[in-house]
């Protein structure tokens, strides 16, 4: 991992901006002249944000269009995570492959927007963070991406194409996993333990015990019933977050079909574009199929099951 990480050496040190603004924001009581002055060295981070205190996270009944406002709403944690995500990822996307760069900007704002809307639901962690947690959670593929270009885009199509682990296919090559990656990378950039643990623990079944990281991984597994059609992990997403969030067959099905708003609005947070748009046709048949399977292994009524999809 370190060797990986070394290839790509701007990551060792954060731009101008960002380091600034870390430092200005190290106690509660930072200057918010002080910080508005920094922020607007860079339009790019002023625009986002702006983006960011004014979409459907925040919730404000007005438009902000002063950044000292801005800056006084969002507060001294998000200011922070802005700071480091945003410089992060645009460093990271910077080059990427398209399929790569594509698929990351997918999934990533995906897993976010479900992750926060989890963290909602059982208010054991902060939505803020579940966000950040989801958004960065496959920043190790980008990673990888980067520093083993040929090898690991070979890797990563042939997991896409067959439907296969690609988990599994990274540690079977490299001995380590995208999340691992993504961890280390992140704990080198100084993120808070919290969200270092929700990354690594994204895609493992035993992390429960921790609430950031059981809506990390509700998202991912969200993420692939949305997008990944057909997707056979239905059951395991229906499965996490009834035990873990008391979602519903009827929350469920909401969510499978009706977040493709937001996640487009959340896109524009960042200035990205989502290429691909989700086919709610296909969606509606996958849950179809998958609900057949999960009515014939748990005794529910496949009719009554049908009708929640239908009726969506």
């Amino acid at each position: 991992m370190e060797q990986l990480i070394a290839k790509v050496g701007a990551l060792h040190s954060c731009p101008d901006v960002a380091r600034s603004l870390l430092n200005l924001t190290k106690t509660a009581d930072y200057d918010v002249q002080a910080v508005v002055d920094c922020l607007e060295r860079d339009p790019a981070m002023c625009a986002k944000i702006l983006r960011l205190v004014n979409s459907a996270r925040f919730g404000l009944r007005r438009k902000v269009t002063n950044l000292r406002q801005a800056v006084t709403f969002v507060g001294q944690k998000t200011l922070r995570l802005v700071a480091m995500t945003c410089s992060l990822v645009d460093t990271l996307t910077q080059g990427a492959p398209r399929e790569l760069y594509d698929d990351y900007w997918k999934r990533s704002i995906t897993s976010a927007t479900v992750a926060f809307k989890l963290a909602g639901i059982n208010k054991k962690c902060d939505p803020h963070d579940a966000y950040t947690a989801g958004l960065l959670a496959d920043l190790g593929i980008l990673l990888f991406a980067h520093a083993a270009s040929k090898d690991y885009c070979s890797i990563y199509h042939l997991a896409k194409k067959n439907g296969t682990c690609l988990v599994s296919a990274e540690r079977e090559h490299f001995s380590f996993d995208h999340a691992m990656l993504g961890w280390k990378l992140l704990a080198d950039w100084g993120f808070p333990e919290t969200i270092l643990d929700a990354v690594l623990r994204h895609h493992d079944r035993t992390c429960s015990d921790s609430p950031l990281a059981c809506a990390a991984r509700g998202g991912d597994l969200m993420t692939d019933v949305i997008w990944t059609l057909p997707s056979g992990r239905v059951a395991d997403a229906m499965s996490w977050l009834d035990h873990n969030f008391g979602v519903d067959i009827d929350q469920f099905t909401d969510l499978a079909l009706n977040i493709r708003d937001e996640i487009q609005t959340e896109a524009e947070v960042f200035g990205v574009s989502i290429a691909a748009t989700q086919d709610v046709g296909a969606l509606r048949q996958n849950l179809t199929e998958q609900f057949e399977t999960v009515a014939m292994e748990t005794g529910q009524d496949l009719d009554e099951l049908k009708a929640k999809i239908s009726l969506t």
